[in-house]
């Protein structure tokens, strides 16, 4: 297990989510500076911890554990996502112009 990258991808699944190390923090029940440890690649969150996370956010343990995500279904999701969300202020936009 490399810490530096199961940190990056931690850091990169919390800045898609729009959460704040706090906010992550808070939703797993630890500490903030445990958050920020896990992505400086300071320490590597515990077995039980590493379950909790990739529960949080969708993705398989072995993809955490490895640091990279096997395909790129969560950044499709986002985008899908943003695209709705767009369409919904543009169409919000019409019925107000």
């Amino acid at each position: 297990m490399d810490a530096k990258k199961i940190g990056d991808l931690i850091k990169k699944l919390r800045k898609q989510k729009g959460l704040s190390q706090y906010k992550l923090a808070e939703a797993l029940f630890v500490d903030r500076t445990a958050v920020t440890k896990w992505e400086n690649g300071k320490t590597i969150p515990s077995v039980d911890m590493l379950l909790m996370i990739s529960n949080y956010f969708n993705i398989s343990i072995g993809e955490l554990v490895y640091g990279s995500l096997k395909n790129n279904e969560n950044d499709e999701k986002i985008k899908k996502y943003e695209r709705e969300k767009q369409k919904k202020r543009e169409d919000i936009k019409l019925i107000w112009s």
